[in-house]
């Protein structure tokens, strides 16, 4: 009849026939800032999603145990079907048996977080009229309220700027740091800064613009940022204690990102 769960389900997506020499567990936890920063810096609209990722080696039918801290910050919440409904209902505890190998063990939003500051500034200013257009953007590390120390380095700083459609010919004039390229289909100047360090980036270009008499002086729309913050957090939703239930002692591990989502900063 197969092994099934204390809820009285067959558990489909195990065999109990699984070895390994080295028993692991590890849990990748990730979260998501989604946020619309207004022309003068300041969040007009903030949230957090979050997805934990397990990668689970071990032998037998173990039956697992995580307590989250400040589970109580959860607004929404899915998870994998081995999760015992019952017991996360009932005390907000996760517990299953979890599938062999690599799975999403859940994804979650969080409420509102209150006064929400990214770690760092964008300063994008687009400006255009029928003849030609300017770019100016600055980046730089902030204080934020995320409390970054140092070993908490914010990498892979992609900023992508949209120019007008009828923008043509691009030439960049001063770039600080990092890399550009420059998609003349899409319209969008993609600057590749990399690590953000404590020198504020900068870069500026001029556009030509094909020739339009509608065109009216105008900003350009919002900028898209992307990044990642190993080793860091922004919800206070961790993962507190795994509890294994068999005749071994595994090794566990949990690791933290921070990654943009949806993050874009509205034009000067």
């Amino acid at each position: 009849s197969g092994a099934r769960t204390q809820d009285g389900g067959a558990i489909t997506w195990r065999t109990p026939d699984i070895k390994y020499a080295n028993n692991e567990l590890f849990f990748d936890c990730t979260e998501f800032m989604d946020v619309v920063v207004g022309a003068e810096g300041q969040v007009v609209r903030a949230s957090v999603r979050g997805e934990i990722d397990c990668n689970c080696k071990l032998s037998g039918m173990p039956d697992v145990l995580v307590n989250l801290r400040n589970h109580d910050l959860i607004e929404d919440i899915a998870y994998h079907r081995c999760v015992r409904h019952n017991r996360y209902e009932s005390d907000r505890v996760l517990n299953f048996i979890p599938p062999d190998g690599p799975f999403r063990l859940l994804q979650y939003r969080t409420k509102n977080i209150a006064n929400l500051i990214p770690p760092f500034y964008v300063n994008p200013q687009v400006t255009f009229n029928k003849h030609s257009g300017c770019i100016n953007c600055m980046v730089g590390i902030r204080g934020g309220n995320l409390g970054l120390e140092k070993d908490k380095e914010i990498h892979k700083v992609v900023v992508s700027i949209p120019l007008p459609p009828h923008a043509d010919v691009v030439k960049v004039s001063s770039i600080t740091n990092g890399s550009y390229t420059y998609n003349q289909q899409s319209k969008v100047l993609l600057w590749k800064i990399g690590h953000l360090t404590m020198n504020s980036p900068s870069l500026s270009a001029e556009f030509s613009v094909k020739a339009n008499d509608e065109i009216m002086e105008n900003t350009g729309e919002p900028v898209s940022v992307e990044f990642q913050i190993p080793n860091h957090n922004v919800s206070g939703v961790k993962v507190e204690s795994v509890n294994v239930h068999e005749n071994y002692k595994p090794y566990k591990g949990v690791k933290y990102m921070l990654r943009a989502g949806r993050f874009s900063v509205r034009t000067v």
